[in-house]
Order: C-alpha cells, then structure tokens, then sequence
C-alpha cells in the first residue's frame, strides 16, 4: 500500500503519478519503510477523524439549538399567553388573531371578545392548561362555555413529527327565530331574512355576543316593529321569538259577506275571513265601516267607528235596508206606541227576560260578577262567552254605569224557532277620568227555547249615539 506523499492519496502499485495532485513516485514504495509508513497512515486517519468530529459536533450543536428554538416557537403556552396578554390590554384585534372562525357565521368581534373577556376566560385558561399538560395524545378537544355549550375546538397540529400547535377553532350556534305574524322582515347587523310563516326557521349560525335584532310586519290593520339587542350565548342553537305587540277586537255583523273598510279604504277581506279584527298596532285608531251589497244591487254601508270610541261598547257591523225592521228611528215615539201593544203573551214574557236582564247586567258590570247574569245567557253561547269576557276584562277598572231606561220595541219570530227582541236602550257611561258619555242604543237580543224558558243566545248592536 502506498500513498502520496503530498496528498496522502491512496496509490494503486504500479502508479507512479498520484491520480490526485500529480506528484510523480517512481521509487516512492522502495523508499518507504513500514514505520514510517504506519506513521503517514495513522497521521492520514487522525486528521481525518478530527474533521468528523468537529463536523459532528458541530452539527450537533445546531439541531440542539434548533431544537430548542423550534420547541420555544411552537409552544401553545407561548401563544395562550399572548392571547392573555390581549386580555388584558383590551386589544380585540391581537386576541382575534389567535381565533379561528367561519366566515359564513356571523361574528361581531367586539362584543365576542367582550364576551370571553369577561364571562369565559378564567374557564377557558383552566381547561386550556389542563388538556395541555394532561391530555399529550389527544389530538381534538373541546374547550366549553360556563353553560355547558361548545365554546371552541382546541385543534392539535403536528410539525415536522416532534413539535404541535394548537389552534382555537369557535364555535357557532344556530339562530333559529320565529315571529306572531306571517311575512316578517328580520334584520341582524344587516343581514335581512323574511319569515315566510309562523313557524321556527333557523335564520342563519352566529357566533356569542350582542346582537341588535330588528323585524317589520305589516297586516290589513297596521304596520308592526320590533327591536330588541340579545345576548347570544354558546349553545346548539338559541331559539328567539320576535312578538310584535298589538291588540285584537271582537266584532259582530249581520252580513258575513260584507267588506271591511279601513280608513275608507277596502281591504279586500269580507267579514266571513275574520274570527276578530286586529292585531292593530298600539295607539293605532282608525275608522271602521263595512260596505254590504245587496240583492237588488245597492251598496249599503254601516255607520263610521273608531276603537277607541267603540272598545267597550264593541265593533258591531250592522246593515239597516230601508224596509228593514230595524230601520226605525230612535226618537219615534209613534213607533213605541205601535209597537207596545202587539206582543202578545209570549212576546209580553220575552220582553220581560230581557228587560230583567238588563237590571241585573247593570249590577253585573258595576261590580264585575258575570255569574249574576250568566242564567240570562245559553251557555258557551257567542253572547255568554263575550260577556264573560268583558266583564272579566273591567275587573281593575273603575268604569261606572247607569242605565237610565231600557224600552222593548218589538218581538219578531225567527224561521228557525228562535225570537228577536228589539230594544231602546239609554244610559251614562262613567269612565277612569271621570268623563261622562251618554249612551242611546238600538239592540237586536236572540233568544231561543232552552229547556222551560228561553235564554239570549247573542246580541247584535244595530246603531249607536253618543253624546259626549
């Protein structure tokens, strides 16, 4: 074996030139005696041992402190305290840096921050640290909400095998919102939806936080609004429900087929449609009249009406045709006489229910007690039932009646078997601000044949006057 004796290159025997630098041998092994040889071998390997090892070392060195450094960088405690630190100095968009979040949900960063500042985030720093340092191999955890909700995804990430992240992925909460009307507009930072029915619709997915809900509706009777700021708070879903305040009035008629007029306007609905009118708007007072065509073609309207004029005494739609009983004027004391005297005995014991009747719902509506007229009434009848509900309805007030006269003007038999006792009927309202209102009214009261009597089935108003 030899080598070159400026290189140290290994040379094949029969080379005289060193392959690598060039040095011409051409006695070189002759020359070379074994100790000197093993000396050159030895001093080749030492020198070559020595770059190794400083290599090594110093590439040892380097991934130590890589390692070190990678392992500083991402640590999750780094980053938790930096998201604390945020915290602390009230910073919104340092702290929203660290969150992951859906941007098909809708987020108000402000109020969330404000949120998991002051309500969640000594539980979030407990659960944080605790799956952290105890739970090394789970990959996907869950951070929750003091109630109990999903508050975050701690998702856990590898890097380069040895090293992991952790990222803090919200969790949204289904909106799901209903309303009291059809066709309601909702609004939400913006973002409009229209409720189409009644029924729940998840409206969209919202992150926590404070919200200013908005809705609109509209009806034949008014238009509706309603805003309200929420607080939504984590959950699987939080359930809203818009309720659009209003008032609804019962009403009578005697002619379903009729339209009802608003403000002179018609709404197109016949009183068929309603089971009551309204809701109206509060403090909405607009004036109410149906329009009524006739068999011959005549339109015959009734009598313009407000609610606040009429929401003790009812809304009553009544159509008087011009050969029509009913059509009798008030002030005609020759159409009392007439009629005084053609009752008969029966008629003379139908007048005399109703004229008692009439005493005893004075004392009934100054003392608030339907049960002292509840026998007059066919029970679960449409007079019963609104009658009880009335007088259920005057129970905190102070209202005061007088009746000052009560005259029967007629007793008409119906085809049905049933009565029509038409009355005059005069007295004094007194109202919570002491005002008196003066009261003349003509009544139609039906009255069927209820086991050995008869009892008012119901009560139609036929025309009203007041004087103020």
């Amino acid at each position: 074996m030899r080598f070159c004796k400026e290189c140290y290159e290994l040379l094949e025997d029969d080379q005289s030139f060193c392959p690598e630098c060039g040095s011409e041998h051409p006695d070189y092994q002759s020359s070379q005696n074994a100790e000197e040889l093993r000396y050159n071998t030895r001093k080749l390997i030492s020198k070559r041992t020595k770059w190794v090892v400083w290599i090594a070392g110093v590439f040892g060195v380097l991934f130590i402190g890589l390692h070190l450094f990678l392992t500083f960088y991402f640590n999750p405690i780094k980053d938790f305290r930096e998201m604390e630190r945020a915290i602390i100095d009230d910073d919104v968009s340092a702290f929203m840096e660290y969150i992951e979040w859906n941007a098909a949900a809708l987020m108000d960063e402000k109020s969330y921050f404000e949120f998991i500042k002051y309500e969640e985030w000594e539980g979030i720093k407990k659960q944080f640290l605790h799956l952290t340092e105890e739970s090394e191999n789970a990959m996907n955890e869950i951070i929750y909400s003091n109630n109990g909700g999903r508050l975050f995804h701690l998702k856990k990430d590898s890097v380069l095998w040895f090293y992991h992240t952790y990222s803090f992925q919200a969790v949204p909460t289904r909106l799901i919102i209903t309303a009291n009307m059809e066709r309601t507009e909702v609004s939400i930072d913006g973002i409009t939806h229209t409720l189409e029915t009644m029924e729940p619709m998840e409206l969209m997915w919202v992150y926590p936080g404070k919200y200013t809900i908005q809705a609109y509706a509209n009806n034949n009777f008014g238009e509706f609004t309603h805003e309200e700021e929420v607080n939504i708070y984590p959950n699987e879903e939080y359930e809203y429900s818009i309720g659009f305040l209003g008032k609804t009035y019962p009403f009578s008629t005697n002619k379903n087929d009729a339209y009802l007029y608003i403000n002179g306007e018609n709404t197109g609905v016949t009183f068929a449609d309603l089971d009551e009118l309204g809701p109206f708007p509060f403090g909405a007072n607009p004036e109410l009249h149906g329009v009524w065509e006739n068999a011959a073609g005549e339109m015959i309207e009734t009598e313009v009406m407000t609610l606040a004029d009429n929401e003790l005494s009812g809304l009553d739609f009544y159509f008087v045709e011009n050969n029509d009983l009913n059509a009798v004027d008030l002030t005609s004391e020759e159409a009392v006489h007439e009629n005084s005297g053609q009752l008969g005995e029966l008629g003379q014991y139908l007048a005399s229910i109703v004229l008692n009747f009439r005493n005893d719902y004075e004392i009934a509506l100054n003392n608030k007690d339907f049960s002292l007229i509840a026998d007059y009434l066919l029970a679960d009848s449409i007079a019963f039932r609104e009658l009880r509900d009335y007088i259920a309805a005057l129970k905190d007030s102070t209202y005061q009646f007088d009746f000052k006269e009560n005259n029967v003007w007629s007793v008409v038999s119906m085809e049905d078997g049933g009565y029509i006792v038409t009355t005059n009927e005069k007295f004094t309202f007194t109202n919570h601000l002491d005002q008196e209102i003066d009261y003349e009214r003509m009544k139609e009261y039906i009255l069927v044949e209820s086991g050995e009597t008869y009892r008012i089935m119901a009560i139609n108003y036929v025309e009203t006057k007041r004087e103020y």
